[in-house]
């Protein structure tokens, strides 16, 4: 398959060798990409209660990513999110790990994470990672969630756009019965049609969960006026959701503190 058409930016870090073309339209480790961390490392060592399970990412990036200043300053001021002894190894060589592969190291010996980007070069880091296969025979997210999501043990679905276009991506998400973590860029402070879409979404996001339950969890984009929040949406079985309601809310009402609080009151220009 051939990589989809550039739309003119893409996040690129100050050393050229290490952008290796991955044709990102976000920077990774934005305090969504923290949140949907700790959300996503707790799940998976609960599914992986009994047995090595099999985890889905069909939208899954890369493998791991440069760890930019930014990134690290958010890490070096977010409180602890209960995931810093998978993170260290990563940190250490001075790179960021996706959620996949995070939720892929909490699942613990044996697990198995079958991944899809539709980007080439994303795609290629993950190639010959224990535990991981590639589904090279595809040529599109959805396509893995029609194809494998029945065999999952828990499926991650967080393309950048879910927000544009739930309509085609839920259904099947939600198709099977796993427990799904879904990232949702919410865009609802941006005026009323965004927020009717954002309430569009929820509503569809209810109907089909059926009788499972859903869980939200939001934090700010921004300290100072921010344009969006990052919401990590998980839908699962009542006893799962339930059992998981103490670690994801403490860990989501701390970290939505901390950024909020940051922009919360200003002295400007004074110094200390």
């Amino acid at each position: 398959m051939t990589d989809p058409p550039p739309r003119g930016w893409s996040w690129k870090v100050a050393d050229p060798a290490a952008n290796a073309e991955l044709g990102l339209l976000y920077e990774p480790g934005t305090w969504g990409d923290l949140l949907k961390a700790a959300w996503a490392v707790p799940l998976a060592r609960r599914v992986a209660v009994d047995g090595p399970p099999t985890l889905l990412d069909p939208f899954a990036g890369a493998a791991s990513y440069p760890l930019v200043p930014a990134a690290a300053e958010r890490l070096r001021s977010a409180p602890s999110l209960g995931i810093e002894d998978l993170l260290d190894d990563f940190l250490r060589r001075g790179r960021l790990p996706s959620t996949g592969a995070l939720a892929l190291a909490a699942a613990g010996e044996g697990a198995r994470l079958v991944v899809y980007d539709v980007h080439t070069a994303r795609r290629a880091t993950w190639r010959g990672l224990p535990g991981v296969t590639v589904a090279e025979e595809l040529r599109s997210g959805e396509e893995l969630l029609a194809a494998r999501a029945s065999e999952a043990d828990l499926v991650l679905v967080d393309p950048y756009d879910l927000f544009e276009r739930f309509e085609a991506l839920l259904p099947a998400a939600l198709s099977a019965q796993a427990p799904l973590l879904l990232y949702l860029y919410n865009k609802a402070p941006r005026g009323p049609k965004a927020l009717a879409r954002y309430r569009a979404f929820r509503e569809r996001l209810t109907a089909l969960a059926g009788k499972r339950c859903v869980r939200v969890g939001r934090a700010p984009s921004d300290a100072l006026l921010p344009r969006a929040y990052h919401e990590v949406l998980l839908v699962a079985p009542p006893p799962l959701a339930r059992a998981l309601d103490p670690v994801l809310g403490d860990v989501t009402r701390r970290l939505a503190a901390a950024v909020a609080e940051a922009g919360a009151y200003e002295a400007p220009g004074e110094t200390t």
